[in-house]
């Protein structure tokens, strides 16, 4: 006897165990495709965005409309976020390559790392208040 009903069951829109055979190269193309693009938006605009920005929102867009997450996609964007530490790598060598100009401009970098904290929690605060759900009250 089938247990399930499929009418109150919610599909995730990440399938949690991608097919073996995911094509990679797609996934890689696809995150190509979006910075690219925002960096053509960037350079014909000439917005001081950067292009990488632009094209992560693009991605999130086209995601949403989407509705659900190709596994291609997922995969590659898995395989990325378990290795993000590695990618820290070049930047702590450029801050340890420029640590003089840090260290002169120490002040400037604080306020400017402390403002935009500050902003983001304000930002993220506000939007989860926005758009959390609500539990209506009954009187």
């Amino acid at each position: 006897m089938n247990m399930h009903n499929n009418a109150t069951t919610k599909t995730d829109p990440i399938d949690p165990k991608p097919n073996k055979r995911t094509n990679i190269a797609g996934g890689l193309a696809v995150l190509c495709a979006f910075q690219w693009v925002g960096e053509l938006i960037t350079h014909l605009s000439h917005l001081p965005i950067p292009g990488a920005v632009i094209g992560m929102a693009l991605l999130f867009v086209a995601l949403l409309v989407r509705g659900n997450i190709h596994p291609s996609l997922h995969t590659v964007s898995r395989g990325l976020l378990e290795n993000l530490s590695l990618l820290f790598v070049p930047v702590s060598v450029g801050a340890i390559l420029r640590w003089r100009d840090i260290a002169s401009e120490w002040m400037a970098i604080l306020v400017a790392v402390t403002v935009s904290t500050i902003i983001t929690i304000a930002v993220t605060a506000l939007l989860m208040h926005k758009l959390s759900p609500r539990d209506e009250v009954k009187p």
